[in-house]
């Protein structure tokens, strides 16, 4: 397996921890990795076939192409990797996507909704952005710029909000 990481500019590291990259071809073959108890959240991006998942034995379902995947309480999921894995992360701190949206982070715990439904049409901006990117170091730069106009919207006074 090949693994990009990328530290981020220090302006952003109270909310994210880490960027990576993995890239794997595993053909027909099928890779299952279960999903650890930990506190982050991470923003996963599909640039290849998306994962599949299975929650507490239930049956295997394809997770959307750019999901969330919330603190995890206890080793509740199992991945299913097959074909060409290739996929971006952004690593959260363990309480960065609530700096960075304000979101209420119990509503994630022990969840993985499509990145859409968590950060609504700015998650289409960011999954075009990286998917529109030749290589990881420009994916990171374009998350990057996201992020900045994410906490740049997120640090405006009310009053500048309601004027607009």
């Amino acid at each position: 397996m090949e693994i990009k990481r990328a530290v981020p500019h220090p302006v952003l590291r109270p909310i994210v921890r880490l960027f990576e990259e993995r890239r794997l071809d595993l053909g027909s073959a099928i890779l299952r990795w279960p999903v650890p108890a930990r506190p982050q959240q991470i923003l996963d991006i599909h640039l290849g076939q998306p994962f599949q998942v299975r929650v507490d034995g239930g049956p295997a379902k394809n997770v959307p192409e750019m999901v969330v995947v919330g603190p995890q309480t206890f080793p509740r999921a199992e991945l299913a990797l097959s074909g060409q894995v290739h996929v971006f992360n952004i690593l959260f701190q363990p309480a960065g996507l609530n700096r960075l949206t304000g979101i209420n982070m119990i509503s994630l715990v022990d969840d993985d909704p499509a990145a859409s439904d968590v950060l609504g049409t700015s998650a289409v901006r960011l999954g075009d952005a990286v998917r529109l990117s030749p290589d990881f170091a420009t994916r990171v730069r374009a998350a990057e710029q996201w992020l900045d106009a994410m906490t740049s919207r997120r640090s405006r006074p009310p009053v500048a909000v309601a004027s607009r």
